[in-house]
Protein backbone atom coordinates (compact mmCIF):
# COMPACT_ATOMS: atom_id res chain seq x y z
CA UNK A 1 0.00 0.00 0.00
CA UNK A 2 2.78 2.50 0.96
CA UNK A 3 4.48 1.71 -2.19
CA UNK A 4 1.68 2.63 -4.27
CA UNK A 5 1.19 5.77 -2.16
CA UNK A 6 4.80 6.64 -3.17
CA UNK A 7 3.92 6.28 -6.91
CA UNK A 8 1.59 8.04 -6.90
CA UNK A 9 2.97 10.97 -5.40
CA UNK A 10 6.30 10.36 -7.66
CA UNK A 11 3.89 10.07 -10.73
CA UNK A 12 2.26 13.59 -9.41
CA UNK A 13 5.89 14.82 -9.09
CA UNK A 14 5.73 15.50 -5.40
CA UNK A 15 8.71 12.88 -4.50
CA UNK A 16 11.84 11.86 -5.97
CA UNK A 17 12.13 8.00 -5.50
CA UNK A 18 16.11 7.10 -5.42
CA UNK A 19 17.36 3.05 -4.92
CA UNK A 20 19.19 2.36 -2.28
CA UNK A 21 22.80 1.11 -4.03
CA UNK A 22 23.08 -1.88 -1.79
CA UNK A 23 19.33 -3.01 -1.23
CA UNK A 24 17.37 -3.32 -3.75
CA UNK A 25 13.98 -3.34 -1.95
CA UNK A 26 14.88 -0.52 -0.17
CA UNK A 27 13.88 3.02 -1.78
CA UNK A 28 14.05 6.76 -0.09
CA UNK A 29 11.83 9.66 -0.97
CA UNK A 30 12.51 13.29 -0.89
CA UNK A 31 10.13 15.96 -1.82
CA UNK A 32 10.67 17.44 -5.10
CA UNK A 33 10.27 21.49 -5.13
CA UNK A 34 6.74 21.28 -6.09
CA UNK A 35 6.10 19.10 -3.23
CA UNK A 36 7.76 21.61 -1.58
CA UNK A 37 5.61 24.25 -2.47
CA UNK A 38 2.46 21.99 -1.87
CA UNK A 39 3.46 21.51 1.68
CA UNK A 40 3.72 25.54 2.01
CA UNK A 41 0.19 26.19 0.74
CA UNK A 42 -1.32 24.01 2.76
CA UNK A 43 0.26 25.13 5.82
CA UNK A 44 -0.67 28.68 4.70
CA UNK A 45 -4.37 28.16 3.88
CA UNK A 46 -4.31 26.00 7.32
CA UNK A 47 -2.70 29.40 8.95
CA UNK A 48 -5.77 31.55 7.30
CA UNK A 49 -8.23 29.07 8.70
CA UNK A 50 -7.02 29.16 11.78
CA UNK A 51 -6.92 32.89 11.95
CA UNK A 52 -10.34 33.08 10.61
CA UNK A 53 -11.93 31.16 12.99
CA UNK A 54 -9.93 32.98 16.23
CA UNK A 55 -11.57 36.19 14.98
CA UNK A 56 -14.79 34.71 15.45
CA UNK A 57 -14.20 33.85 19.10
CA UNK A 58 -15.55 36.66 21.71
CA UNK A 59 -12.97 38.07 23.87
CA UNK A 60 -13.64 35.88 26.74
CA UNK A 61 -13.33 33.27 24.30
CA UNK A 62 -9.50 34.19 23.23
CA UNK A 63 -8.49 35.12 27.01
CA UNK A 64 -9.37 31.32 28.05
CA UNK A 65 -7.50 29.86 25.07
CA UNK A 66 -4.56 32.47 25.63
CA UNK A 67 -4.41 30.85 29.66
CA UNK A 68 -4.56 27.51 28.06
CA UNK A 69 -1.79 27.72 25.70
CA UNK A 70 0.81 26.69 28.03
CA UNK A 71 -1.07 23.37 28.45
CA UNK A 72 -1.85 22.92 24.64
CA UNK A 73 2.12 23.72 24.27
CA UNK A 74 3.55 20.88 26.37
CA UNK A 75 0.78 18.11 25.02
CA UNK A 76 1.94 18.87 21.21
CA UNK A 77 5.66 18.41 22.93
CA UNK A 78 4.58 15.07 24.68
CA UNK A 79 2.81 14.34 21.37
CA UNK A 80 6.47 14.78 19.13
CA UNK A 81 7.80 13.27 21.49
CA UNK A 82 6.60 9.33 20.59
Amino acid sequence: MLSRIAGKLEKEGLVIRTADTEDGRVAYLAASSEGHGLVGRIHHEGTDALSLALEALSEAERQTLWAALPVLEALAESMQSR
